[in-house]
């Protein structure tokens, strides 16, 4: 996300306060890193590299400080082997080294890309990740909204992360904006990471996400059901139609409680099965059909899983159906844990 007036440094940079104790050895690598950040200055009259800019900002994060104008103080008092390290060069007119000014510094960071340069600090600290066997398995992705940092609107800024649950490590993060949550951000936050082949992912926004359309299919299904309950069991068969007459339901419904109000009428139970049949019908492909089919293509796997769960574990709805796991077991072609 990009700099606003009121954050001193860009939250992007945030990741690197818990983490510091860099080593000379790492400096490569994060200037490697910090190369992916497109520059948007005018390239004419460009004194100092944006790597280097966003190198010093970096390096003065993890010393402690936490504005630009430390920043600045930092880079003057910098040893001359240090900024060397960092990128910045000789002026060849001038013995001296041309140091980038504070307000050098604080204009580009106002202007980058900030999701790449999120993707940048989280890829740099994930190189830096040491594991019992150096590689990823499992992945936190939370959302949190920083203190002391707001837009010139006033919201106060939310990111979504993803951690390394091994390290704490934050590996990518981005911006919460104010026409969208943290569900539509989900797959673009993990888009960012380099390969997940085999990580586990957990995510209260993914958990909000099966909740909250659960919920809404169950409500839904009472919204449609229950009126049609209360109708028959006030005025029967004629209740039913004038919810018909009224467009409140379609001719299939209304049929369907015409069976049901036979057979019971008659003992028939084959025609009260007929009527339950249809009503289910129109619960699971009318009702809830576009809820159903967004939680089964959610997250590829994950979705699948959920509704598969969601569809065994309900008791059956007509006396002697079978279940959905008997008719479509759910068949393992690999190992479940590793």
């Amino acid at each position: 996300m990009p700099a606003d007036a009121s954050s001193p440094i860009p939250p992007a940079f945030d990741q690197l306060r818990e983490h510091p104790g860099a080593v000379p050895q790492e400096i490569p690598g994060l200037l490697e890193r910090l190369t992916a950040v497109p520059d948007p200055r005018d390239p004419r009259g460009v004194r100092h590299a944006l790597v280097v800019v966003l190198a010093l900002t970096a390096c003065v994060v993890l010393a402690g400080a936490t504005s630009l104008l430390a920043v600045g103080e930092w880079i003057t008092d910098a040893p001359p082997s240090v900024l060397e390290r960092l990128g910045v060069r000789p002026d060849p007119l001038s013995p001296e080294r041309c140091l980038p000014a504070e307000a050098t510094v604080r204009r580009p960071l106002g202007r980058i890309d900030g999701d790449a340069l999120d993707r940048a600090v989280g890829r740099w600290l994930a190189d830096r990740r040491v594991g019992a066997d150096g590689q990823l398995h499992a992945v936190a992705v939370d959302g949190k909204t920083l203190c002391g940092a707001a837009r010139a609107t006033g919201r106060k800024i939310h990111l979504l992360a993803a951690c390394d649950h091994l390290s704490g490590l934050v590996l990518a993060q981005l911006d919460v904006g104010e026409k969208t949550n943290e569900i539509t951000c989900f797959q673009p936050l993990l888009e960012t990471l380099a390969d997940l082949a085999g990580v586990v992912v957990t995510s209260d926004a993914e958990l909000r996400f099966f909740e909250t359309t659960f919920l809404r299919m169950q409500k839904n299904i009472f919204a449609d059901q229950a009126p049609m309950h209360e109708a028959y069991l006030a005025g029967g068969v004629p209740a039913i139609r004038e919810m018909y007459d009224a467009g409140l339901i379609d001719g299939r419904a209304m049929h369907a409680w015409t069976y049901i109000d036979q057979g019971r009428r008659t003992g028939n139970t084959s025609l009260v099965a007929a009527g339950n049949t249809a009503l289910l019908y129109r619960e699971q492909f009318q009702i809830i059909a576009d809820d159903y089919d967004r939680l089964r293509n959610h997250d590829g796997p994950v979705g699948q899983g959920f509704t598969y769960a969601m569809t065994t574990l309900g008791a059956l709805s007509i006396p002697g159906a079978h279940a959905f796991g008997e008719a479509y077991p759910l068949i393992s072609t690999g190992p479940m844990f590793t």
